[in-house]
């Protein structure tokens, strides 16, 4: 088992770094198509992830389950397979346009109580900053 810190870690250098260093050459190019598909990509890994959070006690038993992981992320990104952008449009996407009202709806509740929050303790700070005067 102590070889499945490597197993992970390798997986998720091949999830993050070759897929960040592309969208930062995307979106450098002139070609605004590119940033579409690696857009496409960090929605489809943000749902993976999501999901491989929720299932990781259970995942973590499958054996070569970090050398399947390494073939789903390759295959999501590789660009003769465009995996990320299958599993969008088969996927995801109808899911997320049936729940979109729901989501901005949740977002702006989030984004309230941010405010909220930010102007409570920007408060605090200036009642405690007149108390130390």
């Amino acid at each position: 088992m102590s070889s499945l810190p490597a197993a992970a870690l390798c997986s998720n250098l091949v999830g993050f770094v070759y897929p960040a260093y592309m969208s930062f050459k995307a979106i450098e190019s002139e070609d605004k198509s590119d940033d579409t598909i690696w857009l496409t990509y960090w929605v489809v890994y943000a749902f993976f992830n999501i999901l491989e959070t929720f299932s990781d006690l259970v995942l973590y038993w499958i054996p070569f389950y970090y050398a399947v992981k390494l073939g789903f992320l390759i295959w999501l990104f590789y660009p003769s397979t465009r995996g990320a952008q299958f599993l969008y449009d088969h996927v995801l996407k109808e899911a997320l346009l049936k729940q979109q009202e729901r989501i901005d709806t949740a977002l702006g509740h989030a984004e309230a109580m941010g405010t909220a929050v930010k102007e409570a303790a920007q408060n605090t700070v200036a009642g405690d900053s007149k108390k130390t005067q």
